[in-house]
């Protein structure tokens, strides 16, 4: 699984090009990459425009088309432009008799993109999974009966996977006083061209010493991996702040509608969630609505 990679909206030409400045490898950006970044860059201001204008038919066209265009050259870029079209669809109001198809073109693009991207970031899974959130009510009709249990069947999957995948991925609560501590930059007589790169570390090869070099780069490369793992983590703690309890709440509306099947999401629990409290918790919560409803039926 690639590394968390994803916390809200990108800004895509300027990271790259930060990337360029600041980059684990001092290295500079392909012009491939910047050209594709502006390429989306466009095609997100594009999908801004036709959401602003209200035409859904038209987003609906132009989303399928950039779907497949970035998923046949870029599963990164793919996954951009599929954040952007479920934001896009969650965010602008495109009319009321429009509002149940937003819904399913949302489910739609986000189902899409977990089933098409590989390795994708536990980031951006959550954030696709927390858009298959729909219940439908007791008085719907479009789905009933088996079709509504094999839908909930897979969500339910998608939601506990998720769940069960965030919960080891994270460890102990991270401690938010730890400061990490960059290695020193060396004495500037020790130094090339006496430049210092813009985040404050310094290009290893500007060191003219081999041995004071070396031990730079080794420094640099231990700090640069405790401060991925200390921001890791803290995304970690922020994504389930929210993802928890939204999927204990899809999981309880879900299984409180008909057909019930308790037994199934036990087996789900079970399977998915270690912590006995919250089994505990969800079933008691299901077990309640579905005898308030049974006793609101039988007046």
């Amino acid at each position: 699984m690639r590394k968390l990679s994803f916390i809200g909206k990108t800004f895509f030409i300027s990271s790259i090009l930060l990337y360029a400045a600041v980059g684990k490898s001092f290295s500079s950006t392909s012009p491939l990459k910047v050209q594709a970044a502006i390429s989306l860059n466009d095609d997100i201001a594009q999908l801004k425009s036709l959401s602003v204008s209200k035409n859904l038919e038209m987003f609906h066209t132009v989303a399928d088309k950039l779907q497949k265009k970035w998923a046949n050259q870029n599963q990164e870029s793919y996954e951009e432009i599929t954040v952007e079209i479920c934001n896009d669809l969650t965010s602008y109001d495109f009319g009321l008799s429009n509002y149940e198809k937003q819904r399913i073109l949302t489910e739609s693009y986000a189902e899409a993109a977990l089933a098409t991207s590989k390795d994708m970031s536990l980031g951006r899974r959550t954030f696709f999974v927390r858009h298959l959130h729909y219940v439908p009510s007791s008085e719907a009709t479009s789905i009933t009966g088996e079709t509504w249990s094999n839908l909930r069947r897979r969500r339910a999957t998608l939601w506990l996977s998720t769940w069960q995948e965030l919960n080891s991925a994270s460890d102990a609560p991270v401690n938010s006083n730890v400061r990490l501590i960059a290695p020193n930059v060396p004495d500037r007589k020790y130094l090339l061209t006496r430049r210092l790169i813009i985040n404050g570390h310094i290009n290893p090869n500007e060191i003219a010493d081999p041995q004071i070099r070396e031990k730079y780069k080794a420094d640099l490369e231990t700090y640069n991996k405790a401060t991925e793992k200390f921001n890791e983590q803290h995304d970690y703690q922020q994504i389930k702040e929210g993802y928890f309890p939204a999927a204990a709440r899809f999981i309880i509306a879900a299984y409180s509608s008909t057909p019930y099947n308790t037994d199934e999401l036990r087996q789900y629990l079970d399977k998915y969630i270690t912590d006995p409290e919250t089994k505990t918790n969800i079933l008691n919560a299901v077990a309640k609505n579905i005898a308030n409803s049974e006793k609101a039926n039988a007046h």
